[in-house]
């Protein structure tokens, strides 16, 4: 059994071991997440039942004791926790996010260290920003000066999750007054080694995630030993950059589990809910609605599921794949939780009742997008690697099937994760891209053609704004290419997941009016004009989107079994 079906066979097992969120004896239920959500609070007895399962093996690596081996543990297992309780899921996976600046480092004594406090369970926060400079990390005041006896710290970390409650953290200092990118380091406290000099500031009252600790540390000559450094001196930003690559792709996971329930949701309301004399569901506008829902969810999950796969594959290329994830996912979960709020109407609003936990994910889907990048920051990163992956794809004459092959098919074993071949900037042409035109299959020929065609457009557009010197990576215009860019790029994942799994997705899915409706959103998209709506192949979504109903699956081109 290849490491993808063992992993599906263990968020199975989470699953059985949470139970049914609907039924008040389960591990982790419905209304105790609501009522722990209205006092502002994470419910700690979740927290420890979730430990204690022993999630947090799947943070460190194999060679370590764990059993991290690809980001597929945490993108998969992470969707049991946050189709019940997004912010509980943040709160977890914030321990992988403050690990991965130790994982990616060369520091074997702080890796076997960290890997022990994980193994006790403790948890881990990561403090980057500050109050004044939000997203520009090369412009934070907090300071490491180097002593005799080690580092001291001065300066406040601000908007920083489990800053207060979290029993180590992994923070970015400046250790140059001179800004540049060898100016700043990154450091490991262990809260339970230091004798004070941090001072915790006041929890920040929050839209979403309210029940989360988002704080900050006030640091007053706080004094570290020379081996607190992770990496070595100046290596902070690089090992940040890197570690961000990662998270940026894993946030899909918490997304993906929002709007799997919220569309499950506002599905079950349609089907039991009696309007104008017929049910909810028959009337064409919320057919058509759950429809087009439907396919973004199962696109949204093919291209986080492609690129955590690529991660493997082609770790050169994350730094452009992963920004197109964060930008696309959560754009598409929030697309979907609106669209189902409209099915849901006042219920959608409500703080009580069987629809109440509604309101909580939209709330708690809309901060995602602020994690690790805002929409507008990720744009900025793809419309920067624009021309150069449009020069790449018209000069590179190495055949990439190979390594799409690797990504896409299933049941081929990716290999183990290697944070040491990440770059910051992209190398190598987007083989995801490419390979489409390698695709051979009349039944999806009209599909490929439509897409490679808009990317030939595209590429011709982009190529003569740059020749004319008139292309800017921070204009609007290159946001608008940046964007126009995700949506070819989730045409091709959806293409080739098909494609190369067409006998082993989920049964419906093996049907292509999904992909047919899917391809049209898309072009819709690009082109901004009307795709009438094809009324046979609506029809066959509707009829896939039932069976994963009925059959107690989520809403995945993976056979994930769910206790509903």
């Amino acid at each position: 059994m290849n490491e993808l079906n063992q992993l599906i066979k263990t968020f199975e097992l989470l699953e059985q071991y949470l139970g049914s969120p609907h039924d008040n004896n389960a591990l982790i239920h419905n209304s105790q997440i609501l009522e722990f959500d209205e006092q502002e609070q994470l419910n700690n007895n979740h927290l420890d039942a979730i430990k204690k399962w022993g999630y947090f093996e799947y943070f460190i690596p194999e060679d370590l004791g764990g059993k991290f081996k690809s980001l597929q543990s945490s993108f998969i297992l992470t969707r049991a926790i946050s189709r019940r309780d997004l912010t509980l899921s943040v709160a977890l996976g914030i321990n992988f996010l403050a690990s991965l600046p130790i994982w990616l480092s060369r520091c074997e004594a702080m890796k076997k260290m960290h890997a022990a406090n994980l193994h006790e369970r403790k948890i881990s926060a990561i403090a980057l920003t500050e109050k004044a400079h939000g997203s520009d990390l090369s412009a934070i005041e907090v300071v490491a000066e180097s002593v005799d006896s080690g580092w001291l710290l001065n300066g406040e970390k601000w908007c920083i999750n489990y800053a207060t409650l979290g029993d180590t953290i992994t923070i970015l200092c400046r250790t140059h007054k001179k800004n540049g990118p060898l100016s700043f380091s990154l450091f490991y406290i262990d809260k339970q080694k230091i004798n004070g000099g941090m001072i915790p500031l006041a929890k920040l009252p929050t839209h979403g995630v309210r029940g989360l600790d988002i704080s900050g540390v006030q640091l007053n000559d706080l004094h570290l030993p020379l081996q607190a450094i992770i990496g070595s001196k100046g290596q902070g930003l690089f090992l940040t950059y890197k570690t961000l690559q990662v998270s940026r792709l894993l946030c899909s996971s918490f997304t993906l589990g929002g709007s799997d329930t919220a569309l499950r949701m506002a599905l079950d309301f349609s089907l039991n809910r009696k309007l104008y004399q017929k049910m909810v569901f028959d009337l064409p506008v919320v057919r058509q609605r759950l429809a087009e829902c439907f396919c973004l969810q199962i696109m949204q999950d093919c291209v986080a599921l492609s690129v955590v796969r690529a991660a493997s594959v082609a770790p050169g290329n994350l730094t452009i794949w992963s920004a197109m994830v964060k930008f696309f996912t959560p754009l598409l979960a929030e697309k979907i939780i609106e669209q189902c709020g409209l099915i849901l109407g006042a219920r959608g609003y409500l703080r009580t009742e069987a629809f109440g936990l509604f309101q909580k994910i939209k709330r708690d889907t809309q901060v995602v997008g602020l994690f690790d990048g805002s929409s507008e920051v990720n744009l900025y990163l793809i419309s920067s690697n624009l021309i150069s992956q449009v020069q790449l794809r018209e000069n590179s004459p190495e055949s990439l099937t190979d390594k799409a092959q690797t990504i896409f098919d299933f049941e081929k074993d990716i290999p183990p994760f290697n944070g040491e071949s990440l770059h910051l900037f992209a190398q190598q042409a987007d083989c995801i891209l490419m390979n489409l035109n390698q695709l051979v299959c009349p039944v999806m020929t009209p599909q490929i053609d439509k897409i490679l065609n808009c990317l030939a457009r595209f590429d011709r557009q982009l190529l003569d704004l740059n020749h004319e010197g008139a292309f800017e990576a921070n204009s609007l215009e290159a946001y608008r290419f940046a964007e126009t860019y995700c949506w070819l790029f989730a045409a091709s994942c959806i293409l080739q997941v098909w494609f190369y799994n067409q006998d082993k997705l989920p049964q419906p899915l093996q049907n292509i009016a999904w992909l047919g409706m899917s391809i049209d959103l898309i072009i819709k998209k690009i082109d901004g004009c009307f795709v009438a709506a094809d009324k046979e192949q609506e029809q066959g979504v509707i009829k896939s989107m039932l069976w994963f109903y009925e059959h107690n699956q989520m809403f995945s081109p993976l056979n994930l079994s769910i206790v509903n």
